[in-house]
């Protein structure tokens, strides 16, 4: 298994043990708990039970009551003009609870809410009212208090596609993956997706979401290709992976934002390493290359990324020195050395004595997790012991009061077979549960 392979399979893993969804009460956001990723793009549009079409006609705040407190949120009357998903209907109105107009990604003032760019709001004559822009609005649905209680809709995404551009380049993706998640035929679901998380990064305006949304299908389909649990490999999401037409066009979607330096995408360049890295990495040695002449000042993440695509250690610790030197001779140096180094991803003196410490610190943790474990191990055994005790005492004492209550029979002339015994035992509830805590003085002494 390659270093890139494990990474995958690590990094998959965690986002599967750590990501948990939530819904909150209040503003129906998507939040992620603990250390797990955020939603995808079709994660979340899967995850919102209602996506519409409209334009908000006011906007309110309304008080709520959340235990002694008082919580108020903003909330917009939205006309629906289309509904692609959910149970709301075209030509009415609905309320949008933790809606705000900056959802637009523009400021608001006045009383009759009106927008436009950053002090806008001061000149009504440039100002554009919120009601003539067009939203697709995310939302979760909220069942109504009583009988006669209209309904909220939580707001968990606006995009503001007023313009013609934005409104044929995303809608129609959405309505697509509507009708892709509504499929039944896991097949056809999964082909149906790939292709749509393609399409996704070719549009610029969605690329973003497309690139997100294929590193994570990717490293899924690496994760369950490797898993050793023959359900994990025989999934439709281990048997069905991106073909290579597809991967090459998300190559060409790749280049254009490397060219363009758009470093937030480059990154995801790491997503394609394992079917196309070394046409990814010769790329970045490129970019490199054209990066010292012209003073890129994007140099360091181009490192950062080729570091990580080939796991080079030394070419993380030379990004490092790049980005802690301000010397131009030396970062020129520092750069050229990179250079040098990287198309045999030789390893330096200094990169060794990093991972010989990193070693000894995992090996510490792991000896503290192995404690950890073995002292809950402990505690679930005693605890089982404890309920087994507790059974049998129960048992001993049911058996014990069953003859009692037969030689009292006896006694009184009574037979055995007559007599109705009725007995109840109360067991003191156990406690299960240990918080084990593993500080940084007990990491410390290892």
């Amino acid at each position: 298994m390659t270093h890139m392979g494990a990474r995958r399979i690590v990094a998959f893993a965690l986002a599967t043990l750590t990501t948990l969804t939530t819904i909150s009460a209040l503003d129906g956001t998507l939040a992620v708990k603990a250390c797990g990723r955020p939603p995808t793009f079709s994660e979340t549009l899967s995850n919102v039970d209602t996506i519409v079409i409209g334009s908000v006609e006011s906007l309110s705040r309304k008080t709520f009551e959340s235990g002694d407190n008082e919580i108020a949120v903003s909330i917009a009357t939205i006309h629906v003009s289309d509904a692609l998903k959910g149970s709301a209907k075209r030509g009415e109105s609905i309320q949008v609870v933790n809606f705000d107009a900056d959802d637009f990604g523009v400021s608001v003032g006045g009383e009759a809410f009106q927008t436009g760019d950053e002090g806008a709001s001061e000149d009504r004559a440039t100002a554009v009212p919120l009601s003539m822009k067009t939203g697709l609005f995310l939302l979760i649905e909220t069942a109504a208090e009583g009988s006669d209680s209209p309904g909220y809709y939580h707001h968990v995404e606006t995009f503001d596609i007023t313009g013609e551009a934005a409104r044929v380049g995303i809608e129609p993706l959405v309505r697509e993956y509507v009708t892709i998640d509504a499929m039944t035929d896991r097949v056809k679901r999964r082909t149906a997706f790939l292709e749509w998380i393609v399409k996704c990064a070719e549009n610029p305006l969605t690329r973003r979401y497309g690139f997100y949304d294929f590193s994570s299908a990717e490293s899924e389909h690496y994760w369950r290709t490797h898993s050793e649990d023959s359900q994990n490999r025989d999934h439709v999401n281990a048997e069905i992976g991106f073909t290579d037409g597809q991967v090459d066009r998300l190559l060409d979607v790749w280049l254009e934002v490397l060219e363009e330096r758009d470093l937030s995408l480059v990154w995801f360049g790491n997503a394609l390493g394992e079917r196309r890295g070394e046409i990814v990495e010769a790329k970045l040695l490129e970019a490199v290359r054209a990066g010292i002449e012209s003073g890129d000042s994007s140099l360091e993440v181009l490192m950062r990324i080729f570091a990580t695509i080939s796991s080079w250690r030394s070419g993380h610790l030379l990004a490092n020195q790049l980005s802690e030197n301000e010397s131009p001779e030396e970062r020129n140096a520092i750069v050229n050395r990179f250079l040098e180094l990287a198309p045999l991803k030789a390893e330096i003196p200094e990169a060794l004595d990093e991972v010989s410490e990193l070693e000894a610190t995992n090996e510490a943790f792991e000896e503290v997790e192995s404690e950890a474990v073995t002292e809950l191990e402990t505690i679930e055994r005693e605890a089982v012991e404890s309920i087994e005790t507790v059974e049998r005492e129960a048992v001993e004492n049911a058996e014990s009061s069953e003859l009692e209550d037969v030689d009292s029979a006896e006694q009184s002339g009574v037979e055995a077979g007559e007599t109705e015994g009725e007995f109840s035992i109360s067991v003191r509830p156990i406690n299960l549960v240990r918080l084990v805590q593993i500080s940084p003085q007990r990491l410390n002494k290892r």
